[in-house]
């Protein structure tokens, strides 16, 4: 493998692991603003945080679906 190729191969992967960061965040964001949404009606901070996970989806499931979308799978 020759220098260039090692160099588009590290590119790439520091690309995929700062989406994949990107990617954790954005469902972070999602599921705490859900959270905070249902603690405001008066919803336990637990109870809000399993609603708001449950509403979402599954994070996992997300996570697929978004790669299969961007093509890395």
């Amino acid at each position: 493998m020759g220098l260039r190729n090692a160099w588009m191969r590290l590119r790439a992967n520091f690309r995929r692991n700062g989406a994949e960061r990107e990617l954790d965040e954005e469902i972070r964001f999602h599921i705490e603003q859900e959270t905070r949404k249902l603690e405001h009606t008066g919803v336990a901070p637990a109870e809000a945080r399993r609603r708001a996970l449950a509403a979402f989806g599954g994070v996992e499931r997300a996570k697929e679906d978004y790669r299969d979308h961007r093509g890395d799978r």
